[in-house]
């Protein structure tokens, strides 16, 4: 389907692409990766020599620093990918001295984003149950990308998700199956509000989510 702007021409829409994942303090782009992709990205470290730093990639715009729990920090960035960024092929984040798990998700603009306008993404990080949050996406002006994390540094398995409306996929890792989660919902029309929520799946719980909407 082709969504027509007020002047007739094509309005600005987004498809899902794929995604990449480490266990390192690289991460290696989405295949198929293309200039002007739109790329989100988080990151969760823990060290028991202290709290791993932030490390903010050239050109990300960081969204979520939560450092709520001890030993333990969360971050998530967002980029409108260049032509450099594509040629390199991966971006380097924190280097945590235990444990390191990264995701980026990937989606392409039917045309070049001019505008990126962020939410304030909601978040917490708890050694007990998170609690419910709420994407404030009603009302906002299409397209938006609303994206969602979760993570447990104690073992523990992420299930369930739960997220309302229905996400249109769960991304799953396969190196951090048991410990990291990624959600996302593209409405090319008709934002509305998300509710997202997990269980208390063991020490070091962490929720986050937010949009991006689009010119």
């Amino acid at each position: 389907m082709i969504f027509v702007g007020v002047l007739g021409a094509p309005a600005l829409t987004f498809s899902y692409i794929d995604f990449s994942e480490s266990i390192s303090s690289a991460l290696s782009l989405p295949a198929g990766a293309q200039a002007g992709d739109f790329a989100v990205y988080a990151e969760w470290s823990l060290s028991f020599s202290g709290r791993p730093s932030a490390v903010t990639p050239s050109g990300w715009t960081q969204l979520v620093n939560n450092a709520d729990v001890s030993n333990l920090r969360c971050c998530v960035y967002r980029k409108v990918l260049p032509s450099g960024d594509v040629s390199a092929g991966s971006i380097t984040g924190m280097d945590g001295d235990l444990t390191d798990f990264k995701i980026m998700l990937l989606f392409r603009p039917s045309k070049p984003i001019a505008t990126t306008t962020d939410s304030t993404w909601t978040q917490q990080a708890t050694d007990g149950n998170p609690s419910a949050q709420n994407i404030a996406g009603n009302g906002q002006a299409a397209p938006l990308l609303a994206v969602a994390f979760a993570a447990v540094a104690a073992g523990g398995t992420i299930n369930p998700f739960s997220w309302s409306p229905a996400y249109d996929a769960l991304i799953t890792p396969a190196n951090g199956a048991n410990t990291m989660r990624a959600t996302y919902k593209i409405y090319n029309t008709a934002p509305a509000d998300i509710s997202i929520d997990i269980d208390d799946e063991g020490g070091g719980n962490f929720l986050t989510g937010g949009y991006s909407r689009f010119t």
